[in-house]
């Protein structure tokens, strides 16, 4: 059985007894030229070309099964794990073979599933919503989800938060941990904020102080109201609202606390102050 060291490009081979030797190529060093995977040396990949490092002017062969032997890789590869064997031929010298285990998998993952996590509008289905908040479903294991809300110029993995009142479409997409990209889904919704409530005041306050809430007068001022809105008043602590507000008031003190409503998206302002 002979032994083997190496020097440089040459592997010297050595009879048990030492008494004659003969050099051949030194096995080639072989990696993935595109390692896609989450680390870089996980032999994990979308691309199987290979980097190899052979002596100069040598032939490069590649063989899955150690029997047939190619100078070319072959032009497509199902998903899996495989063992390629490389060697190289220097004139009537061939190396022994390295073995490189890799992974391949080229198989983009299926799109994502994107919806508002709280459809706060008047409809349930309306897309309209004073959270931007949303749930993601679909997503591979260790894949990497990512969120573009300017028509897919720029991606981030932080969801859309804080948006201003407006109309807005989401993309969403996802790179497996072989960094296959996913087709991207879409979301159209409109952040619609909560209205601000309304603001009450006496049309005239015939007290001895122009802020002591005493009148002979009890018409109220209505302000700050959206477009389109509704006000629900609560008199004297009623639980239940009414549309708009008495004519005539019995003399003595009286207590009223208004909300409105944006009827195109189903939000409820907050109370007044009475």
């Amino acid at each position: 059985m002979a032994v083997s060291r190496l020097l440089a490009n040459t592997a010297f081979l050595f009879d048990p007894q030492g008494s004659e030797f003969f050099a051949a190529v030194a096995p080639p060093t072989v990696s993935l030229a595109v390692d896609s995977g989450a680390s870089a040396v996980d032999r994990l990949t979308n691309d199987f070309t290979l980097a190899v490092t052979a002596v100069s002017g040598a032939t490069v062969e590649y063989s899955f099964d150690g029997i047939n032997w190619s100078s070319t890789l072959p032009s497509s590869l199902a998903d899996g794990t495989y063992t390629i064997k490389v060697r190289q031929t220097l004139g009537p010298d061939t190396s022994i073979t390295t073995d490189f285990t890799f992974t391949y998998d080229a198989t983009a993952p299926n799109p994502l599933t994107v919806a508002l996590a709280h459809d706060t509008g008047a409809d349930a289905t309306d897309h309209i919503t004073s959270d931007s908040s949303l749930t993601i479903t679909g997503q591979e294991n260790g894949a990497l989800v990512e969120f573009s809300i300017d028509g897919g110029t720029t991606w981030t993995t932080e969801a859309p938060a804080g948006l201003a009142a407006g109309a807005y479409t989401v993309l969403v997409r996802q790179t497996d941990v072989a960094g296959n990209i996913s087709g991207t889904s879409s979301l159209d919704f409109t952040i619609a904020l909560v209205p601000g409530a309304p603001t009450l005041a006496l049309a005239q306050d015939t007290g001895l102080s122009p802020t002591d809430h005493i009148t002979s007068n009890p018409t109220i001022d209505v302000g700050d109201l959206i477009t389109g809105g509704t006000v629900t008043y609560f008199i004297d602590g009623a639980t239940v609202g009414v549309s708009s507000l008495p004519a005539t008031w019995l003399d003595g003190q009286h207590t009223v606390v208004a909300r409105q409503t944006d009827t195109g998206i189903g939000l409820t302002s907050a109370p007044s102050n009475s």
